[in-house]
């Protein structure tokens, strides 16, 4: 199973469209997860055109996000791997990420038999 994760993508103000980035490494992926800040429910469409979407609601989101179906906690179980997602920083003190990265990431999966088997950060801007 190749699963494609995206949080924060903030449309219309940093998502104005799928980048070609993005689009390429959604090509040929089974499921998409977002982990919440979409902002419009648009986005969540835009990315159904390429697999299953399965999203949390972040604290930048719009109430067309939660009445697309987005929770705010999410447990899925990926063939056999038990996954949970919520959108949730933690407290900005002692946070050893940066919240404003120089390049977009998204995370690439790949879940076998119950074990995660890849994951990979990839930049596309």
């Amino acid at each position: 199973m190749r699963l494609a994760v995206l949080s924060d993508t903030h449309a219309p103000r940093s998502w104005k469209a799928c980048p070609a980035e993005v689009a390429r490494r959604l090509a040929g992926a089974d499921l998409i997860l977002h982990a919440g800040d979409v902002c419009r429910a648009g986005v969540l469409e835009e990315l159904a055109a390429f697999a299953p979407v399965r999203a949390v609601l972040g604290n930048n989101d719009t109430p067309d996000v939660a009445a697309w179906g987005a929770p705010e906690t999410l447990e899925l179980d990926l063939d056999g791997l038990a996954v949970a997602m919520v959108h949730d920083a933690g407290p900005a003190q002692g946070r050893t990420e940066r919240r404003r990265q120089p390049r977009g990431t998204m995370g690439l999966l790949r879940v076998e038999g119950g074990r995660l088997l890849e994951a990979e950060i990839v930049p596309v801007t």
